[in-house]
C-alpha cells in the first residue's frame, strides 16, 4: 500500500475503535448509573433510551357473557380485523427531570353483534365494518416558547351504523343489575374478612375465597331444565347419558361445552354453534326429540300421539333463568290467585288427587342449585294426567268434572266443583284471542248450601301448527283490589274470604266482626266473596303530619259489582275521607258538611278521572267485558302534591274560575253534592318522595297554597289557581306562586303526569348546598350591607349551619336580594358579604378570623335549579394557602402539564333501534 492509502486505513480504525468504546459505554451504563465517565463530553447530550414496538392483528373476537346466577348468556361479541399497531417510546436514562415523549398510531376494523335472547341468535350492532384509525403523540410544541410538551389525540372513523333493537337494552340493564348485586356481596365479604382476620398474610386468600363463596351463592338454577306434567313416567338422553324423568317431577342440567383444540371446552351461542343442543325424551315407546332446545322457544306447542288416543304436548319456555321443556296432557291448570288449592278429578264416579297447587306469586326461588327430581304436586302449574282424560280429545260428549279445595287460614273444608264442557262445545265458546270464564263457588254442603267462596277460573285454548287444541285453566280471584294511592291505607269489609296478595294477612275486628287489610302503596287485596257485590270502606292509615286528619270514607259502604258483566263506569266510583277536626265552631257546618280528602275507585283499564270521557256510560262498555285478563279496581287520587319547601299546606276552592260565571259555585263532578272545604288538606310524610305530600281533587278544581306560620309569624295563602294552570316545566321554568295581595311568595310550581294524573311539586326559588365534603359551613343572611361610611352597620337576619354536602333552603330579603355571609368554623375562616342572588359564580377569600389575614379561597356559583328549587347557591372549591390544610390532591399523571390536543374526524354515524314488538309479522322494522 501507498503511505497515503495506509494512513486512510489507520484513520478509519481509529474512528471505528472510537465508536466502539461508546457502544460499550452505552451497553454497560446500568450496571454503573453514578459513574462520572457517563458525563464526560457535552452535558446537552444526555443519553436516552428508544422501545419501538410494531404489531399485526389479522382477527380477534372478545364475547361478554352474563353469567351471573347461572344464566349463561350471551351479551356482546367484538371482533377486530386487520389491526395494525406501531408505536415508539423517547425516554431519557440520566436524568430524572424530563418526561418521556411517545408516539403511537393504531388501524383497525371493527365488527359487533348483540345476542337476542328471543330468537336466539346474533344480532348486527354495527351494520357494515367500521374502520378507526387513532393517533398518539406527546412532543416538543413550537407554537409559542413554553417548556410545557404538547399531547394529541387524533381519531378518525369512517361511517358508522349503528342498529339494535330493545331486547340488547333489557340484557344490558338486567346484566348492569345483577353485577350490583354481586358487587354489593363480595364488597361486604371483603369488609367483613377485614374486620375479622388481624392476619395481614391470610387476609387477602380469605378475602378471595369469600368472594368466591358470594358468588357461589348467587347461583340459583342450572339453565335448562325439563318438567313432566304428564301423568304417565319418562326418560330422556343428552348425548349418551341416559336418564329417568319420573312423573310429576323436574329435573335440571346442563349441557357440555363445545370441544376444541386444547383443554376445557368453547363457549359458543347462536349461529356459532356446530352442535345443536338436542334432547330426545322417551315416552313409551313414542321417541320426541328435539333437535335444538334454545331455538324452540316461544314456539307453538307440539304435540305427539300415543297409544289408545293419549295425548302428550311439548313446549318451551324461559322461566327465570332456565330454558324448561314443558312435557304436558292436554289440559293444564295455573293457579294465579295468592290462595293455595288443591285439585282432585272425577273418573268413572271416582276422585282422583292430583295435588296441591301453590300460588304462583309465592312461589320463592331457592338460593342454591336445583337438580334431580322435585316433586311438582305443589308447584302452581300442573297438567291433568293423560291417561284420565285420554276420552276427552276423542269423544264429543264427554266432559271434565274437576274438584277445587281452597286451603284457608281457617282451616274450613270448602268443595266447589268445576265441569269443562266437552273439546269442541269448548272451542266455539272460547274462540280466538277470546277467553271463557267459569265461577266456581266453594261451600261446606254439611253446614250450609249457600256458597261461601267463589273463584274465577279462565279457559283458554290455544293450537298447534295444524290446528289440534291445547286447553289452560286458570285459577284467578273474582277482582283485585291495588292501592295506587301513595299513603299506607286501611281497607275494611264485614264480608268474607278477601285476602292480601303478599305479606301478612287481614286483622278481623273483635266488635264488629269486620276484616281489615293494611296495604302500602301498590300492594293489592284479592277477593273470593260470594255473591253480585263487595262492601268496602277505606280510611288513610297515616297519620297527617300537619292539616286535618280524616275518617273512614264517607256514606259508611262503598258497593262494588262483581258480576262477570259488571264493571264502573269510566268516570269511576267517587270516595271522600271526611275531615274529622279536633274542635268545631258553633258557626261552622255540621259535621258531614265539612269537606275531605276525594279518591275514586276505577277499573284499572281506565284513564285518571280527569281524562275520562264523561259520556263513556256503561253501556257503551260492554265490549270489554270479556278482556283475557283479571279484573282489578285500584283507589287513587286524581293529583298529589309533593311540598318540597316543608311550610305550606293546600285548601280547596270551590269559586268558579270564569269571569261570566263569577260568583256560582262550581257544578259538582257526580250527581253527589261536594261539601264545601273548610279546613286545609292533610299532608303526610313520604318514604318514597322523602317530602310531603297531600292528595289533590280534580285538575279542574281551584286550590289554593297554604302558608304554614310559624311562631310570631302571619298565616298568608295564595291565589287560587287549578292543577291544569301548572306548566310542565321544572326549574327555573317553573310558575311563580303569588299572595292574595299580587305579593311574591317566593315559592314556585311545576308538575309531573304519571299513570294516575298529575304531581304538582312546590319549590322554593333558592336553595343552598354545601359542597365540600369535610367542613360544615355556617351561613349567615345579612339584611343591609356595610358602606364605607358605617362598615360596622351589619345586620344579621337569619343563620343556617349546612352539613357536607346538604342543602338548605334561603329566601330574599326586604330588599329583594341575597346576602350573605359564610363561616367555615372547623379553619376559623370567614368571608366578606356577598351577592348570591344572581346567577355566576364568585370566588370570595376567606380571612382568619383571628387576624383578619387571608387564609384561602371559597368558590359560591349560582346555577339553574332542577327538581327542588329553581336556582341553586352551590358552596365549593375551597382552596387554602397553609400547606398544613390542604386537601389532598389527586395522584400526578404523564400528562398532568400538557397542552391537551383532542381532534375527532367522524364522516357518518346512523343509529337505528329496531322494534321487534308483537304484529311485526316480517321481522324487526326501524322505530328510530
Amino acid at each position: 500500500l501507498s503511505e497515503a492509502e495506509t494512513s486512510k486505513i489507520e484513520l478509519l480504525n481509529s474512528a471505528l475503535e472510537q465508536v466502539g468504546d461508546i457502544d460499550d459505554l452505552n451497553h454497560n451504563r446500568s450496571d454503573h448509573p453514578n459513574d462520572i465517565s457517563a458525563h464526560d463530553g457535552n452535558p446537552s447530550k444526555q443519553t436516552k433510551q428508544m422501545l419501538k414496538l410494531r404489531a399485526t392483528l389479522p382477527s380477534a373476537t372478545i364475547t361478554l357473557i352474563n353469567d351471573f346466577q347461572g344464566m349463561d348468556l350471551a351479551l356482546f361479541k367484538l371482533t377486530t380485523t386487520h389491526c395494525v399497531f406501531g408505536g415508539e417510546v423517547d425516554f431519557p436514562v440520566l436524568s430524572d427531570s424530563e418526561s418521556p415523549l411517545f408516539g403511537c398510531n393504531v388501524n383497525t376494523s371493527v365488527l359487533a353483534e348483540y345476542f337476542d335472547s328471543t330468537t336466539f341468535k346474533w344480532e348486527n350492532f354495527l351494520v357494515k365494518p367500521w374502520e378507526v384509525t387513532l393517533n398518539c403523540s406527546r412532543s416538543e410544541q413550537s407554537r409559542f416558547p413554553s417548556d410545557r410538551l404538547l399531547t394529541t389525540f387524533d381519531i378518525e372513523s369512517h361511517q358508522c351504523h349503528v342498529s339494535f333493537s330493545e331486547h340488547f337494552l333489557v340484557s344490558v340493564g338486567a346484566a348492569s343489575r345483577m353485577w350490583s348485586v354481586y358487587s354489593g356481596a363480595t364488597r361486604q365479604a371483603t369488609e367483613l374478612v377485614a374486620s375479622t382476620t388481624k392476619d395481614d398474610s391470610n387476609k387477602q386468600r380469605l378475602s378471595r375465597s369469600m368472594a368466591a363463596h358470594a358468588a357461589r351463592s348467587l347461583i340459583t338454577t342450572l339453565p335448562y331444565a325439563l318438567e313432566n306434567h304428564s301423568g304417565l313416567n319418562a326418560s330422556y338422553s343428552i348425548g349418551e347419558e341416559h336418564l329417568q324423568l319420573p312423573s310429576n317431577s323436574t329435573r335440571f342440567f346442563q349441557f357440555d361445552l363445545f370441544p376444541e383444540s386444547g383443554s376445557g371446552g368453547m363457549r359458543n351461542y347462536g349461529q356459532d354453534v356446530k352442535k345443536p343442543r338436542a334432547v330426545t325424551v322417551f315416552v313409551g315407546d313414542t321417541e320426541i326429540c328435539i333437535a335444538d332446545i334454545d331455538r324452540e322457544v316461544g314456539n307453538r306447542h307440539a304435540y305427539f300421539i300415543l297409544e289408545y288416543a293419549t295425548y302428550i304436548f311439548t313446549y318451551v319456555v324461559k322461566r327465570g333463568n332456565s330454558t324448561v321443556l314443558h312435557l304436558s296432557s292436554q289440559v293444564e291448570m295455573y293457579n294465579l290467585s295468592s290462595l293455595p288449592f288443591r285439585i282432585a278429578i272425577f273418573k268413572d264416579d271416582t276422585s282422583q288427587d292430583l295435588g296441591h297447587l301453590s300460588p304462583i306469586k309465592k312461589e320463592k326461588r331457592k338460593n342454591e342449585i336445583r337438580e334431580g327430581n322435585e316433586p311438582l304436586s305443589s308447584h302452581a302449574i300442573f297438567g291433568f294426567p293423560a291417561p284420565l282424560i285420554s276420552g276427552f280429545a276423542v269423544d264429543s260428549i264427554e266432559n271434565i268434572q274437576i274438584q277445587l279445595i281452597p286451603v284457608t287460614n281457617d282451616n274450613s273444608e270448602l268443595f266447589g266443583t268445576l265441569i269443562v264442557p266437552p273439546l269442541q262445545q269448548l272451542i266455539n265458546m272460547t274462540g280466538p284471542g277470546k277467553d271463557t270464564v267459569f265461577e266456581v263457588s266453594c261451600s261446606n254442603w254439611k253446614e250450609t248450601p249457600f256458597p261461601s267462596l267463589v273463584a274465577n277460573v279462565r279457559t283458554n285454548v290455544s293450537f298447534t301448527g295444524d290446528s289440534h287444541p291445547f286447553i289452560q285453566l286458570l285459577i284467578e280471584p273474582r277482582a283485585i283490589m291495588v292501592n295506587k294511592l301513595p299513603i299506607k291505607t286501611l281497607v275494611r269489609t264485614p264480608m268474607p274470604h278477601t285476602y292480601r296478595t303478599e305479606g301478612p294477612q287481614h286483622q278481623v275486628d273483635d266488635e264488629s266482626n269486620e276484616i281489615v287489610h293494611s296495604l302500602n302503596h301498590n300492594e293489592s287485596v284479592e277477593i273470593f266473596t260470594p255473591g253480585p257485590s263487595i262492601a268496602l270502606s277505606m280510611k288513610l292509615a297515616t297519620s297527617p303530619i300537619s292539616g286535618t286528619t280524616t275518617g273512614w270514607t264517607d256514606g259508611v259502604w262503598k258497593i262494588i259489582p262483581l258480576g262477570k258483566t259488571e264493571k264502573l263506569s269510566s268516570q269511576g266510583l267517587r270516595c271522600l275521607f271526611p275531615f274529622e277536626p279536633t274542635s268545631q265552631k258553633s258557626n261552622q257546618a255540621p259535621f258531614e258538611n265539612i269537606g275531605g280528602i276525594e279518591i275514586f275507585i276505577l277499573e284499572e283499564e281506565d284513564a285518571s278521572p280527569d281524562f275520562a270521557d264523561k259520556q263513556n256510560s256503561l253501556e257503551g262498555r260492554k265490549e270489554n267485558f270479556n278482556e283475557n285478563s283479571t279484573r282489578t279496581l285500584v283507589f287513587t287520587a286524581c293529583n298529589v302534591a309533593v311540598d318540597h319547601s316543608g311550610c305550606v299546606l293546600f285548601k280547596e276552592e270551590f269559586e268558579s274560575r270564569i269571569g261570566d260565571d263569577k260568583g256560582k259555585k262550581d257544578q259538582p263532578l257526580f250527581s253527589s253534592p261536594v261539601p264545601v272545604t273548610l279546613f286545609p288538606l292533610s299532608a303526610f310524610p313520604s318514604p318514597r318522595s322523602r317530602r310531603r305530600i297531600s292528595l289533590l281533587p280534580r285538575s279542574s278544581r281551584m286550590i289554593r297554597v297554604i302558608l304554614q306560620p310559624v311562631e310570631g309569624g302571619t298565616k298568608r295563602q295564595s291565589k287560587p289557581f287549578t292543577v291544569s294552570d301548572v306548566p310542565l316545566l321544572e326549574g327555573i321554568d317553573s310558575m311563580p306562586i303569588q299572595w292574595s295581595d299580587n305579593t311574591q311568595s317566593g315559592l314556585f310550581a311545576y308538575r309531573e303526569l304519571t299513570a294516575e294524573g298529575s304531581e304538582l311539586h312546590i319549590i322554593p326559588e333558592y336553595i343552598m348546598f354545601n359542597g365540600l365534603n369535610r367542613h360544615f359551613v355556617r351561613i349567615q343572611q345579612i339584611s343591609n350591607m356595610p358602606t364605607l361610611l358605617d362598615p360596622l352597620n351589619v345586620t344579621r337576619a337569619k343563620t343556617i349551619t349546612l352539613k357536607p354536602e346538604s342543602t338548605s333552603q334561603i329566601k330574599r330579603d326586604k330588599s329583594n336580594s341575597i346576602v350573605t355571609q359564610l363561616e367555615i368554623p372547623d379553619l376559623s375562616g370567614v368571608t366578606d358579604p356577598v351577592h348570591v342572588d344572581t346567577v355566576g359564580l364568585k370566588i370570595c377569600i376567606l380571612k382568619s378570623k383571628v387576624n383578619s389575614e387571608p387564609i384561602g379561597s371559597l368558590a359560591i356559583q349560582t346555577v339553574t335549579g332542577g327538581k327542588d328549587s329553581c336556582l341553586v347557591i352551590k358552596i365549593g372549591a375551597l382552596r387554602l394557602k397553609s400547606p398544613q390544610e390542604i386537601v389532598t390532591p389527586m395522584p400526578t399523571t404523564l400528562i398532568e402539564r400538557d397542552y391537551i390536543r383532542f381532534r375527532l374526524r367522524w364522516s357518518e354515524i346512523q343509529v337505528t333501534l329496531k322494534d321487534t314488538g308483537e304484529g311485526q309479522d316480517e321481522g324487526a322494522k326501524a322505530a328510530i
